[in-house]
């Protein structure tokens, strides 16, 4: 087969989708509001569709299109060949780039600024993100709580408004070096994931969608290395410690109604854990009990079994409980509003 033949064969979405691009399902195909040559507008303006056995794009706005080798070399900023290269080689561009040990410690070191950047300067009201947590049952008291616990943070909803701030309040050369703007790319990813969520110790953040995620989407994306789980308490003496997956969770439980002396951990993952943890928050309120409350799924109730043996190593009291309604609290939450309108 044929260098570009080989190379056309690639998911043109699967690297829209690693690129940043917001894609919403039409027809047979997908749409987005901009093309890697021009900026997003309000209308979609790329249309991305399979035609002859490949996949295909076309930009009605700049009226350039193209196959997957076209879309990947605007992407990347190198010529069509070596895009075809990378791509028949099944690589992507941070892939292609070998980084030197000291490039990666100015990497890490940027990246830790960069956030911590962001949580001094990000937004602490934006409207679509605030409607958006609302839709999932989380009310404005609790999103402005946490706020101003440092937990969350928005960039503008609009990407093109996101990286104009970030590249003003960050800086082109901070947003390469911490690699938020990958090499070749003309827009950071996170542009299109406003809401931030913050990991405490700093240097680590998730960028979250501010609306449900399309099919083949991720809907979040974590920078840094997570010094410790998210986390959320009410009063000085805690006596039980709520472990839960995710920011949205941990939300979820507060928005339930946390008592006096109760906290949350909010997990990064099932697998994003770290056995060191628990030890430590045992430390700091010895007389707490743990309550493990993960997804009642199959990744959860995994994750489960190692977290309470971790726990009981050390001595913990521990239980386990799962969400009576959905898999997730944030399911239960939005089923128990429902069930009090329906009543």
């Amino acid at each position: 087969m044929k260098l570009f033949e080989k190379a056309k064969i690639r998911s043109l979405t699967d690297i829209a989708l690693k690129n940043g691009f917001a894609l919403r399902k039409q027809g047979n195909g997908y749409a987005a509001k901009h093309c890697p040559h021009c900026a997003p507008g309000q209308n979609d303006a790329m249309s991305i569709f399979p035609k002859g056995g490949v996949w295909r794009w076309n930009c009605f706005r700049c009226k350039r299109g193209g196959t997957v080798v076209d879309f990947a070399a605007a992407i990347w900023g190198i010529p069509e060949r070596d895009a075809a290269i990378r791509l028949a080689n099944d690589e992507e561009i941070e892939q292609a780039v070998v980084i030197p040990q000291e490039s990666k410690r100015v990497c890490s070191e940027s990246l830790a600024t960069a956030i911590d950047l962001l949580l001094v300067n990000g937004h602490t009201s934006v409207r679509e993100c605030f409607d958006y947590l609302g839709s999932r049952g989380i009310s404005e008291r609790t999103t402005t709580q946490a706020v101003r616990r440092g937990l969350l943070r928005f960039l503008p909803a609009d990407p093109f408004k996101a990286n104009k701030m970030l590249i003003e309040r960050l800086g082109s050369g901070l947003l390469s070096k911490s690699g938020f703007l990958k090499p070749g790319a003309r827009w950071p990813g996170i542009a299109f994931r406003p809401m931030v969520s913050f990991f405490p110790g700093g240097g680590a953040a998730e960028f979250r969608l501010a609306r449900d995620p399309r099919e083949g989407e991720p809907k979040a994306i974590r920078y840094g290395h997570v010094k410790w789980p998210w986390w959320w308490k009410e009063g000085n003496k805690v006596h039980t410690i709520h472990i839960v997956e995710g920011v949205i969770d941990l939300l979820s439980l507060v928005e339930l109604g946390l008592k006096e002396g109760e906290a949350v951990v909010g997990l990064p993952g099932t697998t994003s854990w770290r056995q060191e943890w628990f030890p430590a928050a045992r430390k700091a309120h010895p007389d707490a009990r743990f309550v493990v409350a993960l997804d009642s799924d199959q990744a959860g109730q995994d994750a489960v079994e190692g977290i309470v043996k971790t726990l009981e190593s050390i001595g913990a009291s521990v239980t386990e409980r799962v969400p009576s309604q959905g898999n997730d609290w944030n399911e239960f939450l939005l089923a128990s509003r429902k069930s009090l309108k329906a009543a």
